[in-house]
């Protein structure tokens, strides 16, 4: 009996201590495995964070190089053709762009009477077509649009379309602006072989 009792106590302690250790183990876990786990946490930010805002800063710089290429042609620039309603006075210049936009209503003279003209001399104007192609976006801003219609059109009634054709060395553009007596417009363009361009709105008016 005494040998049995002995016997039982062993078993006793021993599962015991095994319910010690592993109590201990689970709320404490050993100082290694922290460690491990603190290593894997803090590199794997370093790893993409900087490499995410590279790409990121990286592309816009692409795009304003491209749009860079073509200058803003202001200097000795010839009119096509102004375009007149009730409420508004447009001009379109030898590039097919509207260069000027002139707003005739009394509510939006100045001061001293002057019609209010809401785009800049020195920034992009609407309808600017700019190629992709580098030396073909220079040739572009070297050869002026012809246009065989009116040099002053009149939309106080009706809507009125003006057919633009530029020859360049490899493709010839022919852009069609079809103005409203309210001064909205579209426009259509299309190349006698593919070209890759976008077409500015220009810069944000004055007024």
């Amino acid at each position: 009996m005494e040998q049995q009792d002995l016997n039982k106590r062993l078993i006793l302690a021993l599962a015991l201590s095994f319910f010690v250790f592993v109590g201990y183990s689970y709320l404490f876990p050993p100082a290694q495995q922290q460690a491990v786990e603190q290593t894997t946490n803090t590199t794997t930010p370093s790893v993409t964070s900087p490499e995410t805002p590279s790409v990121a800063q990286a592309a816009p710089a692409v795009s304003t190089q491209k749009e860079n290429n073509a200058p803003v042609t202001t200097a000795n620039v010839k009119l096509l053709s102004t375009v007149t309603s009730n409420t508004f006075k447009m001009n379109i210049d030898q590039f097919g762009r509207i260069s000027q936009y002139e707003l005739l209503e009394d509510k939006y003279k100045d001061e001293e009477g002057k019609n209010l003209h809401i785009l800049g001399a020195q920034e992009v104007k609407p309808l600017e077509i700019r190629f992709s192609d580098v030396k073909l976006n220079e040739e572009a801003f070297k050869t002026p649009y012809t246009y065989n219609g009116s040099s002053e059109v009149d939309v106080k009634s009706a809507s009125q379309t003006l057919t633009l054709t530029q020859k360049l060395s490899t493709v010839t553009v022919t852009k069609k602006i079809t103005i409203q007596p309210t001064g909205a417009y579209t426009i259509d363009v299309t190349t006698s072989v593919p070209a890759a361009y976008f077409i500015t709105p220009g810069h944000r008016p004055m007024a």
